[in-house]
């Protein structure tokens, strides 16, 4: 507990902004979706990272799903993400016939999702009364 607290302490008392603490955070969640699976991945971290995330004053289950949304991004990235490995296997191809199949997919999940997903905020959570 007290390494999650200075944790926390550590970057309130950066006084980098919110958005930008999010960010490096949905960074990291797509460099761990790469080698982890998406179970593991949030076990590791989420202790950590969740009571940041709170002290932000961001809602916790928008932040649950941009954490499950890009971990999975995470595992369709090329050249390592743990599902081309899959799909390499089921098609019979040559790993870079299935990363250059996959491409197109991760490069419009990696320029629309997040950032959707950080932009509406406000209206992906919720407060309960």
């Amino acid at each position: 507990t007290r390494q999650r607290q200075a944790l926390t302490a550590f970057i309130e008392g950066a006084g980098w902004p919110p958005l930008m603490i999010v960010a490096a955070f949905v960074l990291m969640y797509v460099v761990l979706g790469s080698v982890f699976d998406t179970i593991a991945a949030m076990l590791i971290t989420l202790p950590f990272v969740l009571p940041v995330i709170e002290s932000l004053g961001y809602d916790v289950v928008w932040w649950g799903i941009v954490t499950v949304a890009v971990v999975e991004l995470g595992m369709i990235t090329p050249p390592i993400g743990m599902n081309i490995f899959v799909l390499n296997h089921l098609c019979s191809s040559f790993m870079a016939a299935c990363c250059i199949k996959v491409l197109p997919n991760v490069f419009i999940l990696q320029l629309l999702r997040p950032h959707v997903l950080i932009a509406t905020h406000d209206r992906l959570s919720y407060t309960a009364s």
